[in-house]
């Protein structure tokens, strides 16, 4: 209505946008009539506007189906599956295709690499057979090496090829006994259809060489004979020998020999996993000319096979890895576990020699739950030569390469499974559509929306369902051990925490957690970022991965075995800490029990104005009450205590390190060109302390000792917690760390304690009665020779007493007392809290409850820490011999039967 709104109108309307400039922009761009860095600009302008369009049409589309509201609740759905994915990748790594084909890869390596060591064997024997100037004696040890080969690497794999092949077609060596065990089993797997050809190939080849050493064994144990019977005799005698021994058919047998030993050398490349991916050129120099588009493709392509990857191009496949760990073992079969939710799982028992188990007097077995990236396949090795079914039994286990040798030579069954989602293992049959497996797009729809995905409640029904299995009629085992490594102590702690709820006989005999954590989320949040354990309550709310609530309520006697050093699993998100911290802290309760905790702003705000918490506490009246703990009248520590410890521990090592590189000034503070913060020199160098490392700014006072200073840090910092970590270790880390050492020290110490005890005085009988000392907490006078050897908590506080007489002597405070006077005090008082509390009556007796595994109160403490074992040997290596030596110590004393 009014003309000057409505011509108004029109000429905003008109305005030009930038919407008009593109169509001719893109006519310039088509006609090159802009400069190239314009025609850049352009063409990222479109591309992102093609992106937009992409993302934003499959919205625009849902948006018509599902309304406004809907697009959003799927987003966030979308945003959940794809975070909780991410999770259960990192979590759960052993049940992804591509581990179990570098597993599968790592064995073929090995058979390859056994394989062309024995044609190399053979070769050497066929000379030594044909040779008529032979050397004396050589012969005798190329055909003992020859019948190891036979024996351990190609009549295995003859007989596990011919077995899985499944043809019936008769083949030499097959129907022979070497004395391998028979495979047994429900479900022993095939060969794929797609290496059937290679297979049958190597089948063939093992044949031709099984059948030429037995026509050749004959004269090679006429020429040993002759050698054992004329032991004296000269060379030329045995050359002569040989001369009128070699005939045609063992000039043949020996061709024959020859002929196969090189083409099973012709073969062995063939059957690599890799040969048939890297026929296809140099992927370097065609990487190097190609074009943007193509660099993009090979990106998608290298991404493809972690969802849908390509069959596996070898024969020896998990199938006969599994089958060659059945040959190898006395007695072993394979079979089947249902799942209570569907699906089945797939399981392996490894029984005792025979000799052993007469001398039991009832059939104990453990189930061995895997780590992380483990499958049963792998546990016993990827190599031939173990087992039990040598000539001399059981000194063929070799116990410091796998758990399953441990266990055997103890006289201790051992059962191996797969988790569902790991190996052939399966879980609960949902609805897959059929057709979505024909095609490439469709196996990757349906691996990520329709197979089975394990979780933490899944290990633990798996492991619940094996032992549950085993109990019953058809094995009848009584005594069940539990042992659970890296990822499996959850499954160990959660299957071990419903059967002790079940009480009776179905009760474990002994748990063992080994190398596990407290919950996932600590051990996240130490690897990645503090915000990672409310990302994984975000995407997975309902995974119950508290391990230590349920190692709490197991009522049986029970292991820990840590190691502080432990790269994967840090000290403070361990399972011992999680304990400790539980127990000391949080009244037992284990729900983040391992979390990083939040710093009191007090300590933050002292920790930024330099200097102690008492000159804070001045000024903060909220601060009045804090003290250190005193035995009897704190039967526990508390947060604010763990923390006013940590803090001070944290001041004396900074100031210590700054006395070092001699940067302290009369305030306390730092220069200006060094940051405070940066670390810490726990341990002393290995020549000592020189002149240069003692050197002191001019701006202290002559009368101030700095060498005492270092001294009483290089001291602390070694201090051993009886914990099997130094508190120098813990202070490099953090405030929380070292009040993750404190509560490992008054909960664990005193079993370390106790066993220095006994050690020197040992007890009689069931009598708690323990005459603790101070030289049990360690030696009084370490060596000066090694400056990195633990310290004993009563020679660390005598170091205390003497630096602080240092800085005060002749009455005179000087700078470095008034700065570090009350630290000082706080960890006397807390390390002289620890050593009453440890040498307390009630805490003796309850370490020597921990440590006598036989004198478990069967009517079942729930909060029982149970016995600590301290370790040196990483996250996935064996145990050294020593710690192998503690844990049969603690298993004999748990089954005193088996001793």
């Amino acid at each position: 209505r009014n003309k000057n709104s409505s011509s108004l109108c029109d000429s905003i309307l008109y305005l030009p946008t930038i919407g008009d400039y593109v169509f001719v922009g893109l006519l310039q761009l088509v006609n090159k009539e802009t400069t190239p860095k314009l025609q850049h600009v352009l063409i990222a302008m479109l591309a992102m506007y093609v992106v937009i369009v992409i993302l934003w049409l499959p919205i625009f589309v849902l948006s018509m189906v599902l309304g406004e509201s809907g697009v959003y609740i799927a987003s966030v759905c979308s945003i959940v599956w794809l975070g909780r994915s991410i999770i259960r990748m990192i979590a759960f790594p052993g049940a992804s295709t591509r581990v179990m084909a570098d597993i599968q890869g790592e064995f073929a390596k090995h058979s390859m690499r056994c394989l062309e060591a024995a044609s190399e064997e053979l070769q050497e024997l066929n000379q030594l057979v044909t040779a008529t100037n032979g050397v004396q004696y050589a012969l005798e040890v190329s055909w003992k090496r020859v019948c190891m080969y036979r024996r351990r690497v190609i009549v295995v794999l003859l007989q596990v090829i011919h077995t899985l092949l499944q043809d019936g077609t008769p083949i030499f060596g097959c129907d022979q006994n070497y004395g391998n065990n028979p495979l047994v089993g429900e479900d022993l797997g095939c060969i794929p259809p797609h290496v059937v050809d290679d297979a049958k190939g190597l089948r063939q080849i093992l044949s031709r060489i099984l059948a030429a050493l037995n026509k050749i064994e004959p004269h090679v144990k006429m020429c040993i004979a002759f050698n054992d019977s004329s032991r004296y005799s000269s060379s030329r005698a045995y050359q002569k020998f040989l001369s009128e021994r070699i005939d045609s058919r063992v000039e043949e047998a020996a061709a024959e020999l020859s002929r196969a030993s090189m083409d099973l050398r012709d073969l062995l490349p063939s059957l690599h996993p890799d040969a048939r991916s890297n026929s296809n050129g140099n992927d370097d120099d065609n990487q190097s000319r190609m074009s943007n588009l193509e660099a993009m493709q090979a990106s998608v392509s290298s991404i493809i096979p972690f969802l849908d990857p390509p069959l596996y191009s070898s024969p020896f496949s998990l199938d006969v890895m599994r089958c060659c760990i059945l040959s190898r073992y006395r007695g072993s079969k394979q079979f089947w576990v249902n799942r209570v939710n569907g699906g089945k799982i797939d399981c392996l028992l490894l029984p005792a020699d025979s000799d052993v188990q007469k001398v039991k007097k009832r059939k104990k077995v453990v189930i061995y739950c895997n780590p992380n990236a483990g499958i049963c396949e792998a546990t016993s090795g990827v190599d031939f030569f173990g087992g039990n079914v040598g000539e001399s039994d059981n000194e063929c286990l070799d116990e410091s390469t796998s758990w399953t040798d441990f266990y055997l030579k103890m006289g201790i069954d051992v059962v191996l499974f797969n988790y569902a989602g790991y190996g052939r293992s399966s879980g609960n049959s949902r609805w897959r559509p059929g057709c979505l497996r024909r095609s490439r797009l469709g196996r990757i729809i349906d691996a990520v929306f329709f197979a089975f995905q394990p979780s933490p409640d899944t290990l633990k029904m798996d492991t619940l369902a094996v032992t549950s299995h085993i109990k019953t009629s058809t094995f009848n085992y009584v005594d069940v051990i539990i042992h659970g490594e890296s990822i499996g102590g959850m499954a160990a702690a959660g299957c071990a925490s419903i059967l002790s709820s079940r009480g009776g006989h179905d009760k474990p005999s002994l748990l063992i957690c080994d190398r596990t954590f407290c919950n996932l989320e600590a051990v996240a949040q130490r690897l990645v970022g503090g915000w990672t354990a409310n990302a994984i309550r975000i995407f997975a709310p309902f995974w119950n991965m508290d391990v230590a609530g349920d190692y709490l309520s197991v009522s049986c006697p029970k292991i820990i075995a840590s190691d502080a050093a432990d790269v994967i699993i840090a000290y403070a998100s361990s399972l011992v800490s999680g304990i400790a911290v539980s127990m000391e802290l949080n009244k037992r309760v284990t729900r983040h029990a391992c979390w990083i905790r939040h710093i009191p702003h007090e300590y933050r705000m002292a920790e930024w104005e330099d200097i102690s918490i008492a000159d804070y506490k001045k000024k903060n009246t909220s601060l009045v009450h804090l003290r250190p703990p005193t035995w009897p009248a704190d039967r526990h520590i508390s947060l604010s205590q763990a923390f006013y410890f940590a803090y001070a521990t944290r001041r004396i090592g900074k100031l210590a390190t700054r006395a070092k590189r001699g940067i302290l000034v009369p305030e306390g503070m730092l220069s200006n060109s060094i940051n405070a913060g940066e670390g810490f020199e726990v341990m002393k160098d290995e020549e000592g302390r020189d002149e240069e490392s003692c050197h002191v700014s001019m701006a202290l006072s002559y009368k101030e000792n700095v060498s005492t200073l270092v001294g009483l840090w290089h001291f602390l910092a070694r201090c051993d917690g009886l914990c099997g970590c130094p508190l120098g270790f813990a202070v490099k880390r953090g405030l929380d760390d070292t009040v993750t050492w404190l509560c490992n020290s008054v909960v664990f110490g005193g079993q370390q304690l106790v066993k220095s005890a006994l050690k020197r005085s040992p007890v009689v009988g069931d009598s708690y009665q323990v005459n603790v000392q101070v030289c049990d907490f360690g030696d009084e006078k370490p060596s000066a020779e090694n400056s990195n050897e633990p310290v004993s908590i009563p020679e660390v506080m005598r170091m205390l007493d003497k630096a602080f007489d240092e800085f005060c002597k002749d009455g005179v405070e000087g700078i470095i007392v008034s700065l570090l006077k009350d630290d000082i005090r706080c960890v006397r008082k807390t390390l002289q809290y620890v050593m009453d509390r440890l040498s307390s009556q009630p805490s003796v007796e309850s370490s020597l409850k921990h440590i006598h595994l036989a004198q478990h109160d069967v009517s079942g403490q729930n909060s029982q820490a149970g016995c600590l074992l301290n370790l040196r040997c990483g996250h996935n290596s064996m145990f050294s011999e020593d710690e192998r030596d503690s844990l049969k110590a603690l298993i004999y004393e748990a089954h005193q039967d088996l001793s």
